[in-house]
């Protein structure tokens, strides 16, 4: 049966090089495919495993009170899910045989998942900063701080969002941002005179809502 089976394993590596397929199908054995397999089940398991129990924590911190605690727990449910399939992908991936261009572009891919899942994470936060200044500014009589929340968490967000595309264009992708720092500081600067009179509104409306001169 052992030798029934040896040459069955045999055979079929015989038929895939019979086939002239490129270096990881050639290279790679039945058994290293199966690790990648393996891999991928073990961290979606582990990543819904993870989700189900940070979401049910979170939930048990918000029935205590703990609001903004159970929050944070719950809502990093969804990145560690996907930081957990990358792990898994990536030591699957690590039994599979790949020439030089392919291993840099599935690590290229690894590094992408992994900035993907702590970006989602920050975004997630802002949400959360969001929902404890909307308590903070409900506790006082004047609208205009109700109107500035809105205005930080767009900012935020789009703070977040630029950072990350910055991050990965550089650190995955291997490109260049001097030029593009420079070109967003020109834009900046354009854009600042050309709306210098609605920033002008923006911090003066900033000063009233601190120093609260009218009581």
């Amino acid at each position: 049966m052992l030798a029934m089976t040896v040459g069955n394993i045999g055979a079929f590596d015989d038929f895939v090089h019979w086939l002239n397929l490129g270096v990881t199908f050639r290279n790679t054995s039945w058994i290293g495919w199966l690790i990648l397999l393996g891999g991928l089940l073990g961290g979606v398991i582990l990543g819904k495993a993870a989700q189900l129990v940070l979401r049910s924590i979170g939930n048990k911190l918000v029935a205590r009170g703990w609001k903004e605690r159970g929050l944070i727990v719950a809502r990093a449910g969804g990145p560690a899910s996907l930081a957990l399939l990358a792990i898994g992908l990536s030591i699957g991936l690590a039994a599979i045989s790949m020439g030089e261009q392919l291993r840099t572009f599935s690590n290229q891919v690894l590094r992408l998942l992994f900035i993907v899942a702590i970006a989602w994470l920050l975004y997630r936060l802002v949400d959360l900063l969001d929902a404890m200044l909307r308590r903070w500014t409900g506790r006082t009589q004047s609208h205009l701080d109700d109107q500035i929340v809105p205005l930080v968490r767009k900012t935020l967000r789009i703070f977040l969002i630029v950072v990350f595309f910055l991050f990965t264009a550089e650190n995955v992708f291997g490109a260049d941002i001097t030029a593009w720092l420079a070109g967003l500081g020109i834009a900046g600067l354009a854009v600042s005179l050309a709306a210098q009179d609605s920033i002008k509104n923006l911090f003066g409306s900033l000063t009233i809502f601190l120093d609260r001169p009218f009581g």
